[in-house]
C-alpha cells in the first residue's frame, strides 16, 4: 500500500518513505511507528497500543517510544510546538494529524515496475587477457573487470 501526505509517500510494502521523490533514511522501528500512524490516522493511537505493535514481545520502555517520534519529527521537518504531522495528546499516546491518501500500487504507477538483482559472480575468462572466443568462436574484446555476454544458441 501506498500512503502519501504533504510532500511524502510511503511505501509500505518496499518499506520506503520518499521526500519530494527522495527517498529518506530510516531505521525499521522508526518506519514502523510512522507506518502505524499512518495507517490509524483517524484516530488517536495509544502508547500502549503503539509499544504493542512496533516492540512486540519486548520489554521496552515508554522512552523508546518517545525517541521513535522525536526522530519521526526530525525527519518529517516538524520543528518545536509544530504540529503538522505528530500531534502528542498528554498522557495517552499520538495522532497523525497530516491528511493522507491511500493509494494502491496502480494509482502510483507501481505495477507493471521491473527490477533486476545484480548479484556477485565468478569471472568466465582469465584475467588481464585482452582477446576471449565466444562459444559461438567469435572474438571478444574484454578489459580487466569488465562482462562479457555471450548470446545463447
Amino acid at each position: 500500500m501506498i500512503y502519501s501526505f504533504d510532500n511524502f509517500h510511503i511505501d509500505s510494502s518496499r518499506r520506503v518513505l520518499l521526500k519530494g521523490g527522495e527517498a529518506v533514511s530510516l531505521t525499521p522501528r522508526i518506519f514502523d511507528t510512522l507506518v502505524y500512524l499512518v495507517q490509524h490516522h483517524e484516530r488517536l493511537v495509544t502508547k500502549e497500543e503503539l509499544l504493542r505493535s512496533i516492540w512486540p514481545n519486548v520489554f521496552v520502555e515508554e522512552n523508546n517510544l518517545s525517541q521513535s517520534i522525536s526522530a519521526l519529527r526530525r525527519v518529517l521537518g516538524e520543528h518545536k510546538g509544530d504540529n503538522r504531522f505528530i500531534v502528542t495528546v498528554a498522557g495517552h499516546g499520538y495522532r497523525f494529524a497530516a491528511t493522507v491518501t491511500v493509494l494502491s500500487a496502480t494509482d502510483h504507477g507501481t505495477e507493471n515496475v521491473t527490477t533486476i538483482a545484480v548479484l556477485p559472480f565468478k569471472p568466465l575468462v582469465e584475467k588481464n587477457r585482452d582477446v576471449h572466443r565466444a562459444r559461438l568462436g567469435h572474438p571478444v574484446v574484454t578489459r580487466p573487470g569488465a562482462v562479457i555476454l555471450v548470446p545463447l544458441p
